[in-house]
């Protein structure tokens, strides 16, 4: 057996630890900063268990498959209401997971997307092994994605985010897999199609993000915004949204009514307003668009190993030698990093109030930053050999300060939020 594959199998168990006892010992309703905004989002868990149990008192079609939320499970409906504004196929799911268990407990629902995971694990290092030409870059981007919090902490997520991310990498993959080949495997894009239509109907998030991976491919590979591709791909997203809307459709059994709540969100979601439902209390200006790069960088240090401004540094040098080994594959670089910018500038109230959505830069991270470190390390090494003091003091001060932001931001909320919930 290989080191890598001795790594690999370290790397699932230490995983997959921490994973299973927040399944087993992290309590849903209680949980405080073990399931805040940046390690799982028990917000809204705790919105698709209400769902959950009532899809399983009451059924699917009572509430169109839309969730209830504010249920507690007692058969009492007062105080519940329906939500309109966001797809419902991941509360779909936590309630088919609780009828084919028969249970309504979240632990054992839980096992469902811990499964997910566990494949979503073994995709990320085939993803990388076979988009990427440098076979140890590859290992060790899949690496730090999978051993960074943006994987642990939402391996047994209930709600949306499990889904929209392994099915972005899903889509990216069968995407330049049909590009890459050039053996016009229509088939692949049909895929792609139906792939996009289950975004579409976990999140709205991922649309944004598929959309400019679409449009991007084509022109990496083809040189076409315009193809047949990109039409039928392009009407996926309206098709999964219509499906959504035809719910509340339904559910509100007026088109007009259907057509106002989903303005409301939409404008609520892209530059605010002052209602209740705001959480900023207020319309965005320009300083919020322009805080956007700050907010990147001091988010990345909570989702991933490696922190924003080092990570940019790293993404720098990655990218580079992405240029010199393959132009198409530095080319889709830049696409993903678009792609992963796209939804702060689309839904900027969403994105700024809401942590999670740094998550979009997982396929980006890992893309890069294998490249980056390797060739950080001949950099570093060669300066420590020959260079002048300054460069190897700058060397200390840049390892340290990762190794610290590291350790605080990372090794220990995994003691904190995983490994001490066994004593407790």
């Amino acid at each position: 057996m290989t080191s890598k594959k001795y790594i690999l199998i370290a790397a699932f168990i230490f995983c997959f630890s921490i994973i299973i006892i927040r399944v087993i010992k992290v309590p849903l309703f209680d949980a405080g900063k073990a399931r805040d905004f940046i390690h799982g989002d028990a917000y809204s868990d705790i919105n698709t268990y209400s769902a959950v149990k009532y899809f399983y008192d009451f059924g699917f079609t009572e509430s169109c498959f839309l969730p209830v939320h504010g249920y507690s499970g007692n058969k009492e409906k007062a105080g519940t209401g329906v939500y309109t504004h966001y797809p419902a196929l991941p509360d779909i799911l936590a309630g088919a997971y609780a009828k084919i268990l028969n249970t309504k407990s979240d632990q054992w629902i839980r096992i469902f997307p811990v499964m997910i995971s566990m494949v979503f694990f073994f995709f990320i290092f085939h993803f990388f092994q076979t988009i990427l030409p440098d076979k140890s870059a590859a290992f060790i981007g899949a690496l730090v994605v999978v051993l960074s919090n943006y994987f642990i902490f939402w391996a047994d997520n209930l709600h949306k985010h499990l889904y929209e991310e392994f099915l972005k990498w899903l889509y990216v993959f069968v995407l330049y897999s049909y590009y890459h080949n050039q053996k016009n495997n229509k088939w692949l894009i049909l895929l792609c199609g139906f792939i996009f239509i289950l975004a579409t109907n976990v999140s709205f998030e991922p649309v944004t993000y598929m959309a400019v991976v679409t449009v991007g491919m084509s022109w990496i590979y083809r040189k076409k915004l315009f193809s047949w591709e990109n039409i039928f791909l392009g009407t996926m997203p309206m098709i999964g949204f219509g499906i959504h809307f035809y719910q509340n459709v339904l559910y509100f059994d007026s088109l007009k009514i259907a057509i106002a709540d989903m303005t409301n969100a939409a404008t609520l979601r892209t530059v605010g307003n002052d209602s209740v439902q705001n959480e900023m209390k207020r319309s965005i200006g320009l300083l919020d668009f322009l805080s956007i790069p700050y907010i990147w960088s001091f988010r990345i240090e909570r989702y991933f190993l490696i922190p924003g401004p080092a990570f940019f540094f790293l993404a720098y040098l990655g990218l580079k030698e992405l240029k010199k080994a393959d132009k198409k594959l530095f080319e889709l670089g830049i696409v993903l990093l678009i792609a992963t910018l796209s939804w702060g500038l689309a839904m900027t109230q969403h994105f700024l109030v809401h942590g999670f959505t740094t998550r979009h830069l997982g396929i980006f991270y890992g893309f890069v930053i294998g490249y980056g470190l390797i060739k950080y390390y001949d950099l570093a090494k060669e300066n420590f050999r020959t260079g002048p003091l300054y460069k190897k003091v700058l060397h200390v001060g840049f390892i340290g300060y990762i190794i610290a932001m590291l350790f605080s931001q990372q090794l220990m909320d995994y003691l904190n939020y995983g490994f001490l919930y066994l004593f407790q």
